[in-house]
């Protein structure tokens, strides 16, 4: 059956006989299905646009996840790390760290790069998904700690995210 214009229907509304009413009938149902349809591939595109940012980000995480977890784990890498910086100079969060907590490089390197992976996440959710009351209540918890701090002030995270960060720590405060 061939879809008519919105005219045609309204004179079949209009139009009296049993036959007619059938048609009408018909006619409400193929426009009521044809809405069903349209309705249903919208939530199907926002379903899947939704599901591509949920993959997205765990790509991203996963991704920086690779890249600093060597930095954590073996104790011969951060050796390493240790007698290499120790030549070319250590970064100022590293520093800041082995000052404030007395600790030795493989140390401050290891803690700081863990909390590069939690910052990090949390900075690619934000990319991602934009403020949420979940981000909000996750920073608002760490903000309170001197530790989180101190790699926060020499932490090279997003403009953007780094101001998001300073919003929620001065709405914590008050």
């Amino acid at each position: 059956m061939k879809l008519m214009p919105y005219t045609a229907l309204l004179a079949i509304f209009h139009q009296k006989g049993q036959g007619m009413k059938l048609k009408m009938w018909a006619l409400v149902a193929e426009v009521a299905a044809s809405l069903a349809v349209i309705f249903s591939l919208f939530l199907l595109v926002v379903e899947v646009r939704e599901n591509t940012k949920a993959v997205e980000s765990q790509i991203a995480r996963d991704h920086h996840r690779s890249i600093f977890s060597p930095y954590i784990s073996p104790p011969i890498l951060l050796s390493a790390i240790e007698k290499i910086k120790a030549v070319d100079g250590r970064a100022d969060q590293v520093k800041a760290f082995m000052e404030t907590y007395n600790m030795s490089d493989a140390e401050a390197y290891a803690f700081t790069n863990f909390q590069l992976i939690i910052w990090v996440d949390m900075q690619q959710d934000f990319i991602n998904n934009g403020p949420s009351s979940r981000l909000k209540e996750q920073i608002q918890k760490l903000v309170r700690h001197p530790d989180v701090s101190l790699f926060l002030e020499h932490s090279e995270l997003t403009e953007a995210f780094s101001s998001y960060i300073e919003s929620v720590r001065l709405t914590a405060r008050l």
